[in-house]
């Protein structure tokens, strides 16, 4: 019996400490708080969101076209001689001037009478300067003198259409760009009367682009716009010549080809349905050539410092747009106005200021007045 009180001494201490933990742990299991709502959490902590500063940034409108590039000046000289050529005086690059000769025929083709024009202009010339003199002295009447003057003036006509025909002239300055014949050929006219072409003279200093644009989009197009070509969307020679000029320049880039619309269109052109509009380019170094077909971006509005914001960032109501704003923990409707776009992009012309926090991410959970949790 002693020893049965001994060992109740000595578990009694243990006993007691196991039933304190386990009254312990049931009423903390007790006192344990109910997880809070996400409500709750939004209201005591704010609704979490992600903002961005407000900045100026460039925003620039364009609009994409392709079309022909020709010399600012071009010329395509035919004949109608019906015969073989006898000369041509230029090649393909060849830069000829005014009045040069550039392809020859045969001056004794039988049907022209060539040395019988030329003999005639001399011997009517002889009488008309010697009937000048004698109407200077008062011998001949003004009548004689008339008569005279105008048979002079007749076959040196004929006989200069007749040195046009055979003796074929650049009538511009410029650059041969093509020639249709080989000396040899036979020309024979396609249409009667229609003079048969042989070659092309270009201005090539400066290019023009004719684009055509819808009567929706004329209405952004001005005089003086800028437009460009990116050399670098064409062929490996291009980009060749281009690398060459930068590699002898002081590292500028010289890939973005930059003109302006010089004319636009009064009226719509039945055919293409659309007005025309050309736009012309600088081309010193010659880099674009006549005839190719290049893609051309007008730039129809830019703005060096523009507030702009990712469209789908604005809500809409009654007509009116509208974003959010953080201010001092606070979410706050601004009504906005906007004006141009370009992509994702657009621009607020009124309801937002450098430096505004707009709400980018959570927008979607707060109204004008919730609390919010900045988790940037």
């Amino acid at each position: 019996m002693k020893s049965i009180n001994n060992h109740f001494r000595r578990t009694l201490p243990a006993v007691l400490m196991l039933t304190l933990v386990l009254s312990t742990l049931g009423c903390m299991r007790e006192e344990k708080a109910p997880p809070k709502s996400m409500d709750q959490l939004r209201k005591e902590n704010g609704v979490p969101v992600k903002t961005k500063a407000i900045s100026l940034s460039p925003l620039s409108k364009s609009l994409s076209f392709f079309a022909t590039l020709k010399g600012i000046k071009e010329s395509i000289q035919g004949s109608s001689v019906g015969d073989k050529i006898l000369k041509i005086n230029a090649k393909v690059g060849d830069f000829v001037r005014q009045g040069q000769i550039v392809v020859e025929f045969p001056s004794d083709v039988p049907k022209l009478r060539y040395k019988q024009a030329e003999i005639a202009l001399s011997t009517i010339e002889k009488s008309y300067n010697r009937m000048k003199n004698l109407l200077a002295a008062g011998d001949v009447s003004q009548q004689q003198f008339d008569q005279i003057e105008t048979q002079f003036l007749v076959n040196k006509e004929n006989f200069d259409a007749l040195n046009r025909a055979l003796f074929v002239e650049s009538p511009i300055d410029g650059t041969i760009t093509d020639i249709f014949v080989n000396e040899g050929d036979i020309i024979v006219s396609e249409m009667p009367g229609k003079p048969t072409p042989l070659f092309k003279v270009s201005q090539l200093d400066r290019m023009i682009a004719k684009i055509w644009i819808t009567d929706d989009e004329i209405r952004n197009v001005r005089k003086g716009m800028r437009a460009t070509i990116d050399l670098n969307d064409y062929s490996s020679n291009i980009n060749d010549n281009v690398s060459n000029i930068n590699d002898k320049s002081s590292g500028g880039n010289d890939n973005i080809i930059t003109g302006k619309v010089t004319d636009i269109a009064l009226s719509q052109d039945k055919r293409h349905q659309a007005f025309g509009v050309e736009i012309t380019f600088p081309n010193k170094r010659r880099l674009l050539k006549s005839g190719t077909t290049m893609e051309i971006q007008l730039r129809t509005y830019n703005n060096p410092e523009a507030i702009t914001i990712q469209r789908n960032l604005i809500n809409t109501h009654s007509g009116r747009s509208y974003v959010y704003i953080a201010d001092n923990g606070i979410a706050i409707k601004r009504f906005i106005s906007t004006g141009n776009s370009s992509g994702m992009d657009i621009e607020v012309t009124d309801g937002l200021n450098v430096g505004d926090k707009l709400i980018t991410e959570g927008a979607s959970m707060v109204d004008d007045g919730t609390k919010i949790n900045i988790v940037n």
